[in-house]
C-alpha cells in the first residue's frame, strides 16, 4: 500500500508540470501610445493594440484586432490614465476580469502596414 501511495505522489508530480497555469498573467496584449495635436492646440494620448501575445485571450477570443484603439479600460477613460496604468490594469490578477472599449476604424484603414 504504501509503494502505491508513493507512486502516486510521483505520478502526481510529474502531471503538475504539464498541468500547471504558466505565470504570465493579462490579457495578452501590446499596446502602443500615439500623442496628436488637436485642432485646438491640446496634446491628446491615444492608446493602440499594437500585438497579441501567442496563445493570449486576447488573440483567442477573436474580439480584438489590431489597429483597434483603446477608447476605455473597465469604465475608466484612457484619456485619464498613464500607457504604464493601461499596461497594469490589463495585466490583472490570474483569474481577474478587464473590461476594453476599443473603436475600430473601418475595414480598409485598420489593415495592417
Amino acid at each position: 500500500m504504501v509503494e502505491l501511495e508513493q507512486r502516486m505522489e510521483v505520478l502526481s508530480k510529474s502531471l503538475d508540470y504539464y498541468t500547471a497555469l504558466p505565470e504570465q498573467t493579462g490579457v495578452g496584449l501590446d499596446v502602443g501610445e500615439h500623442v496628436v495635436e488637436t485642432s485646438k492646440g491640446k496634446m491628446l494620448r491615444k492608446y493602440f493594440i499594437t500585438g497579441f501575445a501567442a496563445h493570449s485571450s486576447a488573440l483567442c477570443s477573436q474580439a480584438l484586432r489590431f489597429g483597434d484603439e483603446i477608447i476605455a479600460v473597465d469604465g475608466t477613460p484612457c484619456m485619464d490614465l498613464s500607457h504604464k496604468l493601461i499596461k497594469e490594469r490589463l495585466n490583472g490578477k490570474r483569474g481577474s476580469w478587464v473590461d476594453i472599449t476599443v473603436l475600430r476604424k473601418a475595414a480598409d484603414e485598420a489593415r495592417r502596414p
